[in-house]
């Protein structure tokens, strides 16, 4: 850049309101990555409001929860949006120095019937069905125990299975459906319907269900919500309150509630 070009420049910036000055010296560029779609999309919505709160967001997506964490851990990222449970999976995998500083988004999984209106008219021997992989079949089981619907054994984990249920007061009816059936489970037509189904957000919404028709529901800022995870040392760096301060508001959740319609929920 040529001398001349310079010296307009330094006139330029000293010319600027002391205030407009401030604002352009605090916007510090922010590096935020993750991995599902959805976050990204609520990031880049995120990122346009992110200058009048001091930072500049900069956002990327990672194909693998794998590799977002240790792009945290490393220093390549300032922090990333992911699940708990995938966060402290890649932590006990890997050993690495990175922790939650907040909660981001949720997409709850619920329990739904065709049959009764609360889960106080749910009768005795009813009818549960609930998804067989792993992940979600905990979910479900552990939203019932959070309920008090079931008991589970001590220590049972982020996974438990049937054989974990200690306690079943209205001697709940398991069966176990691929997390795409779970509703076909409830309808009328099969020879023995369930009463109740433990439904994925994803394929609730698909079939005209919202997060308010269910009749228990996951905790939209529990541990299988969305967080922003950085590294050990960082917890304490200003940007992360100013982060929050772009994220959190009124317009970023009317933002989710409208691009998602419950498929994706703000959980703070």
């Amino acid at each position: 850049m040529h001398r001349r070009a310079i010296l307009k420049l330094l006139a330029t910036a000293a010319a600027l309101p002391a205030g407009v000055a401030l604002a352009r010296a605090q916007n510090q560029a922010i590096r935020i990555s993750t991995v599902s779609g959805f976050d990204g999309t609520v990031l880049d919505f995120v990122k346009q409001k992110s200058p009048t709160k001091g930072i500049a967001l900069e956002t990327a997506a990672y194909r693998s929860y794998e590799a977002l964490a240790k792009a945290i851990d490393g220093g390549q990222i300032d922090g990333g949006i992911l699940g708990r449970t995938q966060l402290a999976e890649e932590v006990r995998k890997a050993g690495l120095n990175i922790v939650p500083v907040g909660v981001t988004t949720g997409s709850p999984l619920g329990i739904y019937s065709a049959q009764y209106p609360t889960w106080d008219a749910v009768p005795a021997e009813t009818t549960v069905a609930i998804p067989n992989d792993a992940y979600n079949r905990g979910r479900a089981l552990l939203l019932l125990r959070d309920r008090d619907a079931i008991g589970l054994r001590e220590g049972a984990g982020p996974e438990p299975t049937l054989a974990d249920v200690t306690r079943n007061p209205k001697r709940l009816r398991f069966v176990e459906v691929a997390a795409a059936d779970a509703l076909k489970a409830l309808s009328p037509t099969n020879l023995d319907p369930a009463g109740l189904a433990a439904i994925l957000p994803f394929y609730a919404k698909l079939n005209g269900l919202r997060p308010a028709d269910a009749l228990l529901l996951e905790d939209k800022a529990g541990p299988h919500a969305s967080v922003l995870a950085v590294r050990g040392a960082d917890t304490g760096k200003p940007w992360i309150g100013r982060f929050f301060d772009a994220y959190r508001t009124d317009e970023v959740k009317a933002f989710i509630d409208r691009q998602f319609d419950g498929l994706l929920v703000a959980s703070w």
